[in-house]
């Protein structure tokens, strides 16, 4: 069954509940049930619906996405079950996945369940496993694959990259033949991320010739390099070492949750001290950068160096002081101004906030922190380019985070 057909065969409750759970599907109103169908497949779609996810359903979700094709419920059943550190799948797989089919994530029949198109793709690594060998050897130079296939599979026929992905697919002779150390490498990586740095990756090793653990690993197969300095263990063999289970220690069920037990009227005033400590701290924030405004980066945001200082004038630690200026800034008390290369500075609507009543400035700042789609906590760390994450930057901006 194709996805759209599906798609066309849910009921009126179904797709209510469909576009009550994703919202985004209908914005704007799609003019058919087709253009439904593609908006839910997007990436920006499927992303945002993933994030939303508990442990158990992402890991559902995971598990069909490493199987080549659909599956059946009793197949997915047992998957689920090897993985599960105690307790049965059941009654929590039932579930995850009427809630799964309610989002449009998964589809099909009991004896037939697939994940919606967009889902695989979307998953770069599901459960921390790499690309299949089919994709983690696409570029690899044919002549190179034809030797590795020639050293490990003598006398068989076909292109290199077929014959590496056939014996890959049961690596369990390739993987006995090589040394402790190189085993030992492969277990750094079987639960992820899979991949790691290798000196010179793409260097021409065969079996007969190799010297080291990694050099063992490559000849084979079981590692391929996907850059200059970067190596990748293979999709299939990392569920070999895994044991055929896609993932570790899984709970069907959350934990229960524990902890000391604390006084209600002790708790309410501590809450009302930290409420009270951090309204005090915009406005010392928005005191001090009035007299003395940090600038805006070219690229905008907070310089590393003005964040810093702020954290110290507040005597506050850098996270405290970054989720203070980015609610300060989501609320409208301070904004970016100053001419043409650009200050941060109190708004009138900071002018405004600061003469209401403390109760009402905390209302103010805790309704935006709840609603803000920033996220202060990624200050400081870097991006996919290696860039450091500025405050006040718009590469914080993270459309889940309001959900969360």
């Amino acid at each position: 069954m194709e996805f759209t057909e599906w798609i066309r065969g849910r009921t009126d409750d179904q797709l209510r509940a469909l576009v009550s759970a994703r919202p985004e599907l209908i914005t704007p109103v799609p003019a058919h049930l087709e253009g439904l169908a593609a908006r839910a497949a997007s990436p920006s779609a499927i992303g945002r619906v993933l994030d939303r996810l508990d442990r158990f359903t992402l890991a559902v979700v995971e598990t069909l996405a490493v199987q080549d094709g659909p599956v059946t419920k009793a197949a997915l059943r047992g998957l689920i079950g090897k993985a599960l550190a105690a307790g049965r799948p059941e009654p929590a797989l039932s579930t995850a996945l009427d809630r799964l089919r309610d989002l449009a994530l998964v589809f099909g029949p009991d004896n037939a369940l697939d994940l919606g198109p967009g889902v695989r793709k979307v998953l770069e690594e599901p459960a921390g496993l790499g690309p299949k060998a089919v994709d983690v050897f696409r570029h690899h130079p044919p002549e190179q694959l034809d030797e590795m296939a020639d050293d490990i599979v003598p006398g068989s026929d076909g292109p290199g990259k077929e014959r590496l992905a056939a014996v890959l697919a049961c690596p369990e002779a390739l993987v006995a033949a090589v040394s402790p150390e190189a085993r030992g490498a492969l277990d750094q990586l079987v639960w992820g991320p899979p991949t790691g740095r290798v000196p010179n990756a793409r260097r021409e090793v065969r079996v007969a010739s190799a010297r080291s653990p990694i050099e063992e690993l490559l000849a084979r197969g079981l590692l391929a390099a996907t850059g200059e300095e970067s190596v990748t263990l293979p999709r299939e063999v990392g569920l070999h070492l895994r044991g055929g289970r896609v993932h570790r220690d899984l709970l069907a069920v959350p934990p229960a949750l524990s902890g000391a037990a604390r006084d209600r009227e002790l708790a309410d005033r501590t809450a009302a001290g930290q409420a009270f400590s951090f309204v005090r701290s915009v406005e010392e924030l928005g005191e001090r950068w009035s007299v003395d405004p940090p600038g805006v980066l070219r690229t905008g945001g907070l310089g590393v160096r003005d964040m810093k200082r702020t954290a110290t004038e507040l005597d506050l630690p850098e996270w405290v002081a970054a989720l203070v200026v980015e609610v300060a800034h989501a609320a409208g008390l301070i904004a970016a101004g100053g001419g043409v290369d650009g200050e941060w500075l109190p708004t009138s609507g900071y002018d405004l906030w600061r003469v209401r009543a403390t109760a009402d400035r905390w209302v103010t700042l805790a309704s935006t922190w709840l609603h803000m789609d920033r996220v202060p906590g990624l200050v400081g760390e870097r991006d996919d380019r290696d860039r450091p994450l500025n405050a006040l930057h718009t590469d914080l901006r993270r459309a889940s985070a309001p959900g969360i």
